[in-house]
């Protein structure tokens, strides 16, 4: 599924979730712990990553009804496209992510909220794509390159885990005494140090290096309050 088709059918479960809810009182989420799951799209913001869905996982802690803390857990594997040789390998990333949120009206059925924190990324480049090294071979004799071989053509690859930082800002909707539904953007800020190098009878060719992993996300989370 491609992120235009999350993000129409994410706007059309927010809608109906407005919609339809009931208006019960929500309970103060002060001393309340909260557990979540959600789903969502994530957009990098260099164009060698491909958009992906992101699956992940949340437990929060109320302090006052205006303040919250999340531990937050997500996975994404996204395409890394190394030009001109086309799709190299899937980059699977893995976060953990510390947030301090503020709510506002925290007495109103939707309530919005914004935070920020502070996040460690584990990073993993998958094998090397077959269609990649064809590619390389077949620009290799198109350049005027006689007997290429494929054993003749190395890709050499490092991939660093890193820290990170974010910004976020959604609205939490309650339509049940101790559920509730999150709608949220989130802006987060990576840069490990990725690097692709192909070569080519010791020649070096033009890849990848230094590529960051900046991206947006937008979820939707069912939290249950205990």
């Amino acid at each position: 599924m491609n992120t235009r088709k999350i993000l129409i059918w994410t706007g059309l479960l927010v809608i109906m979730v407005i919609y339809f809810y009931q208006p019960v009182l929500a309970d103060d989420t002060q001393g309340r712990f909260s557990v979540g799951l959600n789903i969502g799209a994530v957009v990098p913001s260099e164009d060698e990553l491909s958009s992906e869905v992101a699956l992940g996982v949340q437990l929060g802690y109320g302090f006052s009804p205006y303040f919250e803390t999340r531990l937050s857990y997500g996975h994404v594997e996204s395409d890394l496209t190394a030009p001109p040789d086309g799709e190299l390998a899937k980059l699977k990333m893995s976060n953990v992510g510390l947030s301090a949120v503020v709510k506002f009206m925290p007495e109103k059925k939707i309530v919005p909220y914004l935070g920020a924190g502070i996040g460690y990324y584990f990073l993993d480049l998958g094998k090397t794509d077959s269609k990649f090294i064809n590619n390389v071979k077949d620009r290799m004799e198109a350049a005027g390159f006689e007997d290429v071989d494929k054993d003749e053509i190395f890709v050499n690859r490092s991939v660093d885990n890193t820290f990170s930082y974010h910004a976020l800002g959604g609205v939490e909707i309650f339509f049940l005494d101790r559920i509730s539904l999150q709608v949220e953007g989130k802006y987060v800020w990576a840069d490990p140090d990725i690097s692709v190098t192909t070569t080519f009878r010791e020649e070096r060719l033009d890849n990848i290096k230094n590529l960051d992993v900046d991206h947006f996300q937008v979820l939707v989370r069912f939290l249950l309050y205990f």
